[in-house]
């Protein structure tokens, strides 16, 4: 028998729905301790008893730090609104993780940024195309 490497499409599906979800209900907390956060994605272990949301947030390492504080403290609460939302036997156990790939890419553009300054290096200029009978 051969064993399949392709993620069973429930877990897909689910996955998904956690991170729609997720996100929306972060956007209803008042917690003042969460920062301008963007869900970036959601994995659910094929047996469906843990999720990992990975978040990114605008701002310094201080408010990386209070705001992954912030949503453990509220990774309860959150899984108790998923509970009323999905139709799941049991709702997964919640874990958040920093995603530092927006920082990194950022990083990673200034830095071929100031490299094209420095050889005066031109952009290239997309060509517009002409609206035809105006």
């Amino acid at each position: 028998m051969q064993a399949r490497n392709i993620p069973y499409s429930r877990t897909v599906r689910i996955s998904s729905i956690l991170k729609i979800e997720v996100s929306r209900i972060i956007r209803e907390l008042n917690d003042p301790g969460i920062g301008f956060i963007t869900v970036t994605d959601a994995k659910i272990s094929p047996d469906l008893s843990e999720a990992r949301i990975y978040f990114s947030v605008l701002g310094d390492e201080k408010e990386k730090d209070e705001t992954s504080q912030a949503l453990h403290r509220a990774s309860g609460f959150i899984r108790g609104c998923l509970s009323k939302i999905l139709s799941l036997r049991k709702i997964p156990e919640i874990k958040f993780i920093y995603d530092g790939t927006p920082a990194t890419a950022s990083r990673i553009f200034s830095i071929l940024e100031k490299i094209r300054n420095e050889k005066k290096i031109p952009r290239k200029k997309t060509a517009r195309k002409k609206k035809k009978g105006r």
